[in-house]
């Protein structure tokens, strides 16, 4: 597909704000999440109101908005233009085990 600069950088900010929306809807949703596997992971190993519990709290909030993130980046890239795709090459077809 012959495509101009113009049509190029359209599709490549799309892309990044797609990624970006992605992004910010897995930091929310990851640090939820997090925040209370925490919660109730801390109150059943710690006890409620323990500093231990809350520590947990904080440990689960900081890895959900890490995890968050990177698959909400990861689920809103886009897949290549149709026709566009990455063929195997026929020569690496065969017996891998010789």
């Amino acid at each position: 597909m012959n495509e101009g600069p113009q049509h190029t950088r359209e599709r490549e900010s799309r892309s990044l704000r797609r990624a970006g929306r992605g992004m910010m809807t897995g930091l929310v949703i990851g640090a939820i999440v997090g925040a209370i596997a925490g919660l109730v992971i801390g109150a059943i190993v710690f006890g409620w109101g323990a500093g231990g519990m809350w520590g947990a709290v904080l440990t689960g909030l900081i890895g959900g908005l890490g995890v968050g993130w990177f698959i909400g980046g990861v689920a809103s890239l886009d897949d290549s233009p149709r026709g566009d795709e990455p063929r195997p090459d026929p020569r690496l077809r065969g017996d891998m085990d010789a």
